[in-house]
């Protein structure tokens, strides 16, 4: 993995599908193919060809939640069955991962177990996914980015 790039984004909310548990039985993918379905149905994103994965509230039983979703300008038009999420102001090391679903695992896992400890950091208790024209649906020359808070 290689070194990350530190930047600051301002806060912003994602509006989309959420899913409770530990992705045992692939229930991320097919959120997310549920997801694409009813995108059409978010009024007002604020940005065009990207979308977020925002994964909050790990527990110590592997249990967190996932929202797969479209930043929006407000969320004051939720369609029925969505959810918002804000994420804060703050400043995120960016990693990237590159190719296959089957390797995301090991991407997340040298991100908790070795950089940030390394750091001398702790987990902030989120983390988001950024899709865009680089996601190529986890093909070997497909890339998105995770953004995990730094403080």
């Amino acid at each position: 993995m290689t070194e990350p790039r530190i930047v600051e984004r301002d806060a912003f909310t994602v509006v989309g599908l959420e899913y409770v548990g530990k992705n045992e039985h692939m229930e991320i993918p097919v959120l997310w193919t549920r997801f694409i379905q009813r995108a059409g149905e978010i009024t007002n994103p604020s940005e065009t060809g990207t979308a977020y994965g925002v994964c909050v509230e790990m527990s110590d039983q592997g249990e967190f939640t996932y929202l797969a979703g479209l930043a929006v300008v407000d969320d004051s038009q939720i369609p029925e069955g969505m959810t918002s999420r804000n994420i804060p102001v703050a400043r995120y090391a960016v990693f990237t991962h590159r190719g296959s679903l089957a390797t995301l695992q090991d991407t997340y896992a040298s991100i908790y177990t070795k950089w940030l400890p390394e750091a001398g950091l702790q987990p902030l208790g989120y983390n988001f996914e950024l899709y865009d024209d680089r996601f190529k649906d986890f093909t070997p020359e497909s890339e998105f980015d995770i953004y995990v808070p730094i403080g």
